[in-house]
């Protein structure tokens, strides 16, 4: 069987707390991915948590409607629809009280 390096990018906290998982399970970066690759392989599909919708996206989303909902008094707005709609809507309304 021969072996390929993979590397990849992941946000720091999320490396060192994934470490500690991974040291309490007697498990190291190899086996996991390796693991991983063999489920893909195995199932010809990605695991569930990778096509879940992302819970801090979605977390993030309702923090600035709720904003734009408080500063701007608007209650429902289909305009809202997209973050660029509503990081406009609360650009303009930060502008308009503070200049």
């Amino acid at each position: 069987m021969s072996t390929v390096m993979v590397n990849a990018r992941i946000d720091a906290e999320d490396k060192r707390r994934a470490d500690d998982v991974l040291a309490s399970s007697h498990k190291t970066w190899s086996q996991a991915i390796q693991a991983l690759a063999k489920y893909m392989r195995r199932t010809q599909q990605l695991p569930d948590v990778l096509t879940e919708p992302d819970v801090d996206a979605a977390a993030e989303r309702q923090r600035k409607m709720d904003a734009v909902m408080s500063l701007c008094g608007i209650v429902d707005d289909p305009e809202l629809a997209t973050d660029e709609a509503t990081d406009r809507l609360l650009y303009e309304e930060m502008m308009r009280r503070y200049g």
